[in-house]
Protein backbone atom coordinates (compact mmCIF):
# COMPACT_ATOMS: atom_id res chain seq x y z
CA UNK A 1 0.00 0.00 0.00
CA UNK A 2 1.27 3.40 -0.99
CA UNK A 3 0.09 7.38 0.93
CA UNK A 4 0.76 9.75 -1.59
CA UNK A 5 0.31 13.82 -0.78
CA UNK A 6 -1.37 15.43 -3.94
CA UNK A 7 -2.50 19.14 -4.98
CA UNK A 8 -5.61 18.62 -6.97
CA UNK A 9 -7.26 21.77 -8.54
CA UNK A 10 -10.89 22.86 -8.14
CA UNK A 11 -12.72 25.21 -10.59
CA UNK A 12 -11.88 28.54 -9.06
CA UNK A 13 -8.17 27.71 -9.52
CA UNK A 14 -7.49 27.08 -6.15
CA UNK A 15 -5.82 23.60 -4.85
CA UNK A 16 -7.22 21.21 -2.09
CA UNK A 17 -4.23 18.77 -0.25
CA UNK A 18 -5.53 15.71 -0.86
CA UNK A 19 -3.90 12.19 0.69
CA UNK A 20 -4.38 9.56 -1.73
CA UNK A 21 -3.98 5.39 -0.72
CA UNK A 22 -3.55 3.03 -3.11
CA UNK A 23 -2.01 -0.27 -3.84
CA UNK A 24 1.16 -0.41 -6.17
CA UNK A 25 0.22 -3.01 -7.76
CA UNK A 26 -3.28 -2.18 -9.24
CA UNK A 27 -2.67 1.58 -9.52
CA UNK A 28 -2.14 2.89 -12.84
CA UNK A 29 -1.41 6.45 -12.71
CA UNK A 30 -0.28 6.92 -16.42
CA UNK A 31 -3.55 5.27 -17.81
CA UNK A 32 -6.05 7.03 -15.18
CA UNK A 33 -8.20 4.13 -15.46
CA UNK A 34 -8.52 3.74 -11.39
CA UNK A 35 -11.73 4.50 -9.70
CA UNK A 36 -11.56 7.16 -6.86
CA UNK A 37 -13.52 7.17 -3.78
CA UNK A 38 -13.31 10.70 -1.48
CA UNK A 39 -13.80 10.09 1.90
CA UNK A 40 -14.72 13.11 3.62
CA UNK A 41 -17.44 14.54 6.39
CA UNK A 42 -17.28 17.88 4.56
CA UNK A 43 -17.42 20.75 7.28
CA UNK A 44 -17.44 18.01 9.78
CA UNK A 45 -14.29 16.46 8.98
CA UNK A 46 -11.38 15.70 11.55
CA UNK A 47 -8.50 14.48 11.88
CA UNK A 48 -10.04 11.21 13.09
CA UNK A 49 -11.37 10.78 9.77
CA UNK A 50 -7.62 9.93 8.61
CA UNK A 51 -7.08 6.85 11.16
CA UNK A 52 -6.58 3.64 9.63
CA UNK A 53 -9.13 1.43 8.80
CA UNK A 54 -8.27 -2.01 7.67
CA UNK A 55 -11.95 -2.72 5.67
CA UNK A 56 -10.58 0.04 3.58
CA UNK A 57 -7.37 -2.33 2.03
CA UNK A 58 -9.73 -4.76 0.29
CA UNK A 59 -10.66 -1.37 -1.46
CA UNK A 60 -7.18 -0.76 -2.86
CA UNK A 61 -6.69 -4.03 -3.41
CA UNK A 62 -9.10 -4.16 -6.37
CA UNK A 63 -7.66 -0.52 -7.35
CA UNK A 64 -9.40 1.71 -6.46
CA UNK A 65 -7.84 5.30 -4.77
CA UNK A 66 -9.10 6.31 -1.43
CA UNK A 67 -8.74 9.53 -1.25
CA UNK A 68 -8.84 11.95 2.21
CA UNK A 69 -8.79 15.86 1.19
CA UNK A 70 -6.75 17.69 3.99
CA UNK A 71 -8.90 20.77 4.69
CA UNK A 72 -11.16 20.84 7.67
CA UNK A 73 -13.92 23.00 9.05
CA UNK A 74 -13.33 26.75 9.61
Amino acid sequence: MQCEKIEVPMRDGEYIPLLMVYDSRTYTASEQENNWIFFTNGFDSTKTDLVFQPSRLSLTQRGIVCAFPMLRGK
